[in-house]
């Protein structure tokens, strides 16, 4: 017989994934849960591990409590008389959830919601009629969810909201929109809550009526941040004449377009949602200046078609072995060295200017969080259910 060695390695990360799994349940199960803890362990390896505890800490990271939402009417086709929205805008919505990446991952939903694995493939639906059912339900679902975040503020009594209030649906959003549902065992009025939540912050220069402001954002903060840890990167760039929106498809999805594997693009939306609403664009900096990374940029012939495809490609050549816990830490670490608020003045120096563009100050990606990424605690969601209970006695 053939001896077998065993494999210590693979011992040791489950030994870890359990541990780290009971150290995130006693988080969540304290009568008041510690958001700072909360915090460390979604950015520590392997973020919060699967959709189980997933559903649990990303509402209490945002300070939504799930037991005062309204339930949301599915969306039906044809049917949009519970929604504030524009009609041309309803047509791309359902257009977009019909490409969405969610479909990449209807067989791999059961099993993401498995304790103790991160999405796995799963047998899916028996006949074709079941298929084609299943795809029908997620994208009603996926609609609701969408415009749901889109109307949450008409819905509340007593606002009058202003056009510089309104949340405006951009392609990509649904993308987005399809990892936070999946991960919500599709429930649709928590994920418009939390796409609400995150468009109010994370998303809000791109979801103003245009990417004017994102666009500038980028501008302020992509080549000057180039310039101080990649000169030469930097100065490629330049010669071939890209702009710094060639990062833009990875920030306004949050990568979960070009990255297929559902238990990646999950991870990494624990860490941005607990973060500082620039930490994507941190994690596109530190992808393009990697080692391996920058060497495959600078032995691109230089021409702006060819360095914009071989930028992009970074994420789907499947030749490229990319270690994503690695490169989030070096988005930490570069984010921790070049603060979010510290940026405009590094544009500002980069340019030359004396001072800050008056327009950069209308970018909200260089703002401080919201309030809720300051909480300290908030209470477990036994604490809360009891306290409901007792209000209705």
């Amino acid at each position: 017989l053939k001896k077998v060695t065993p494999d210590y390695e693979a011992d040791d990360q489950q030994w870890s994934r359990i541990h780290k799994t009971r150290e995130i349940m006693e988080c969540l199960e304290r009568r008041n849960v510690d958001l700072w803890h909360l915090r460390e362990l979604a950015l520590s390896r392997g973020g919060f591990l699967n959709a189980n505890l997933r559903q649990r800490a990303w509402q209490k990271l945002l300070g939504i409590n799930k037991l005062t939402l309204s339930r949301r009417t599915i969306l039906t086709p044809g049917d949009s008389s519970h929604y504030e929205c524009d009609v041309s805008d309803l047509d791309l919505i359902r257009r977009d959830v019909g490409r969405s990446v969610l479909f990449r991952y209807i067989t791999t939903i059961s099993s993401a919601h498995s304790p103790d694995s991160t999405a796995v493939k799963s047998e899916g639906p028996t006949n074709n009629r079941e298929a084609k059912d299943e795809k029908l339900d997620c994208a009603n679902q996926l609609t609701a969810a969408i415009l749901g975040a889109l109307s949450q503020v008409q819905e509340k009594k007593d606002v009058q909201t202003r056009d510089d209030d309104r949340l405006h649906y951009f392609q990509g959003f649904h993308d987005v929109a399809s990892v936070i549902l999946v991960n919500l065992s599709n429930n649709v009025s928590l994920s418009s809550s939390i796409l609400e939540t995150i468009g109010r912050s994370h998303f809000r220069d791109a979801m103003k009526k245009d990417f004017s402001t994102l666009s500038r954002g980028l501008d302020t903060a992509f080549f000057p941040l180039l310039w101080m840890l990649d000169r030469e990167v930097h100065d490629f760039l330049l010669l071939a004449e890209v702009e710094s929106t060639v990062i833009l498809p990875w920030i306004i999805t949050w990568f979960s377009h070009d990255i297929t594997d559902l238990s990646i693009i999950s991870r990494l939306f624990d860490a941005f949602l607990t973060s500082h609403a620039l930490l994507p664009f941190y994690l596109a900096v530190s992808i393009i200046v990697h080692p391996n990374h920058r060497q495959t940029i600078l032995s691109t012939e230089c021409d702006l078609a060819m360095v914009h495809m071989g930028i992009k490609g970074l994420l789907t050549n499947p030749s490229h072995d990319i270690h994503w816990e690695g490169l989030l830490e070096d988005a930490i670490s570069i984010m921790e060295k070049y603060p979010p608020r510290n940026i405009p003045d590094l544009g500002k120096r980069y340019d030359g200017c004396e001072s800050v563009c008056p327009l950069v100050d209308a970018v909200d990606l260089f703002k401080s969080p919201p309030s809720w990424a300051f909480a300290s605690s908030v209470p477990c969601d036994s604490f809360q259910s009891a306290r409901k209970r007792q209000s209705h006695c």
